[in-house]
């Protein structure tokens, strides 16, 4: 084996322990690549007492890489006040910084929530538009509409969703009806009206007012 040199100067394989040489890039016995320790960082982290900025000084170094003071000394009352004054600049910038994250969070989740509500009212307008239909239908067929949503879909000639029924939001659609006929159909023997209510609440989910999304029907007279 080759000879042991003083403690302090040997350097040995990490898996088998075979003393290595200097330089060597692998133990020649086992062929472990060898490590070389990282060499520790020498910097420190300090605050200068004088004029308050932060910085990296080397183990021993005193003066403050920002304002040359020496940071071993005492600082003055006004060197206190620059102090202060520097720490707070740097509390307003991290809140100026907290609050612009802030804004881009509350934009983001508003750009989701506008996207989602144009996709609901589009889907609630898409299922009036069937149920319009199929109410223009029965009216041209019969002379008036029907009293419920109900009779529309037993006496339609057209096939209604039955989701049609609620809106994007899956809250009810309201279907009013006024003004009856005094005899009732003779094909269906239903009491059929000449006006009719069809309504959504909207995106605020209370009815009659104006986000409502609505249609009106009057019959041919």
């Amino acid at each position: 084996m080759p000879a042991s040199g003083p403690p302090s100067s040997i350097s040995r394989c990490s898996n088998c322990g075979w003393e290595l040489t200097s330089g060597a890039k692998a133990c020649p016995f086992c062929g472990t690549p060898a490590v070389k320790p990282r060499p520790a960082n020498p910097l420190r982290r300090v605050l200068c007492p004088h004029c308050g900025s932060e910085g990296l000084n080397q183990p021993g170094e005193v003066t403050c890489t920002t304002c040359g003071r020496d940071m071993s000394k005492p600082p003055t009352a006004a060197d206190k006040v620059v102090g202060h004054g520097v720490r707070a600049v740097r509390g307003i910038q991290f809140s100026i910084y907290k609050l612009l994250v802030l804004l881009l969070v509350a934009g983001a989740l508003f750009g989701v929530y506008t996207g989602y509500k144009g996709y609901v009212i589009g889907v609630t307008s898409d299922r009036l538009r069937g149920l319009v239909k199929a109410l223009q239908i029965f009216e041209g067929e019969n002379g008036g509409y029907p009293g419920s949503l109900d009779d529309l879909a037993r006496f339609s000639h057209i096939a209604i969703d039955p989701r049609a029924k609620a809106d994007g939001w899956d809250r009810p659609i309201r279907y009013t009806v006024s003004d009856p006929y005094p005899q009732p159909s003779p094909e269906t023997g239903l009491t059929l009206y000449k006006s009719c209510d069809l309504r959504s609440a909207g995106p605020n989910g209370r009815f009659d007012d104006e986000d409502d999304i609505a249609w009106k029907g009057q019959a041919v007279p």
